[in-house]
């Protein structure tokens, strides 16, 4: 799984951005998995870094803004914010279609850097009755880089699909 780049500039920024948002009050980041952590709650800072740094995201701080609070379920699904998907899920909301900002499990299966966030994220829109379809299996072939993580998540797509993957 890919780490976050030594960047503490970006750290110490996205820890404070964290504190100022009320998202958590003293994270801790945890090295390998490039999350930040406190209680049950976790940070995914891999897909925030690469769009706004690697990628120079024209617009930085409405990029990080949208991480801190996505405006869509779907979009809260590309950033792998699994408490967001949760609590969606627990209130009843839409959890496909227009109101729900498209489809969470696209995106979440192809967010750049697919974390073990994003999956148990997967599970739970599966575990909630969102449909696996052909899309989902084209988004994987295409964003699949083969790792281990890719192979679990084809396997679970595989496990709760009516339709066959795609050779």
């Amino acid at each position: 799984m890919p780490t976050l780049p030594h960047d503490t500039r970006f750290l110490k920024r996205a820890i404070e951005l964290v504190r100022e948002a009320g998202l958590m009050r003293e994270p801790r980041f945890d090295a390998e998995s490039s999350t930040l952590i406190e209680g049950t709650m976790a940070l995914d800072l891999l897909n925030v870094w690469h769009h706004s740094h690697q990628l120079n995201h024209p617009n930085t701080d409405a990029f990080v803004a949208e991480w801190l609070r996505p405006s869509t379920l779907a979009t809260a699904a590309a950033f792998g914010r699994l408490d967001l998907v949760k609590a969606a899920i627990a209130s009843g909301a839409p959890l496909v279609g227009p109101t729900a900002g498209g489809d969470p499990l696209q995106l979440a299966i192809g967010a750049f850097c697919f974390t073990r966030l994003h999956l148990e994220l997967i599970r739970c829109l599966i575990a909630a009755g969102v449909p696996v379809t052909k899309a989902h299996f084209s988004t994987w072939k295409v964003e699949s880089m083969g790792t281990p993580l890719d192979f679990e998540l084809l396997a679970l797509l595989e496990a709760n699909s009516t339709v066959a993957s795609p050779p």
